[in-house]
C-alpha cells in the first residue's frame, strides 16, 4: 500500500521524487549514512603479557617425547617374530650340524676344522726353515701334495654333509 497513512512514496526514475525523511550524510562524517554510537559497539579488552616459562616448555616436550615412543610391550611385539624366526633357525642349524658331525654343535671346536691342512703347512715350513730338525723318517711334503690332500678332505667332507642333510631332510 503506497499512501499517506504509511509514509511510504513511489520512488519513480531516476528518483525524482525524494521522500522528506530520506537519510542524508553527516557533515562530519562523509563517508558514513548513519552516524553510529561507538561506545555501544567497543568494548576493552585487558592486555596480559606472557612470561616464558621454562619449567612448562620442559615439562610439555617431556610428555611428547613419552607419548612418541613406543612402549617395551610394543617392541616386544616387533621383536618376538624376528626372535621365533632365528630361534628356529638356529634349532635348525644345530640339528644339521649335529646330523652331519654326529655330535652336539656345543661339542665342535669350530677353530678346528682346518686342523689337517694346518698339520700339512706347519710340516712345510718347518721343512723349509731348518730341514735337520725333522726326523729321518718324515716324507718330504710338497705344496702339491698338500693341496691335494686338503682337497680331497673337503670333498670328503662335502660329501658327508650331502648325505647327512639328505638323511635329515627323509627323516
Amino acid at each position: 500500500m503506497v499512501g499517506a497513512r504509511t509514509d511510504i512514496r513511489s520512488v519513480g526514475w531516476p528518483f525524482s521524487k525524494m521522500s522528506k525523511n530520506s537519510i542524508k550524510p553527516d557533515s562530519s562524517d562523509p563517508g558514513l549514512f548513519v552516524n553510529f554510537d561507538l561506545p555501544k559497539f567497543t568494548t576493552r579488552t585487558s592486555a596480559t603479557t606472557t612470561v616464558e616459562q621454562p619449567e612448562l616448555r620442559n615439562k610439555i616436550r617431556k610428555f611428547l617425547q613419552y607419548v612418541q615412543q613406543p612402549t617395551l610391550q610394543d617392541i616386544e611385539h616387533w621383536l618376538t617374530p624376528r626372535l621365533a624366526v632365528s630361534q628356529r633357525t638356529q634349532e635348525l642349524k644345530a640339528k644339521v650340524l649335529q646330523a652331519m658331525s654326529g655330535v652336539c654343535a656345543s661339542e665342535i671346536n669350530l677353530y678346528a676344522t682346518n686342523i689337517l691342512a694346518e698339520q700339512i703347512a706347519e710340516a712345510w715350513r718347518r721343512e723349509i726353515q731348518c730341514p735337520s730338525i725333522l726326523p729321518i723318517i718324515s716324507e718330504p711334503v710338497t705344496k702339491r701334495s698338500t693341496r691335494l690332500k686338503a682337497k680331497s678332505e673337503q670333498q670328503n667332507l662335502l660329501v658327508r654333509a650331502s648325505t647327512a642333510v639328505k638323511q635329515f631332510l627323509n627323516r
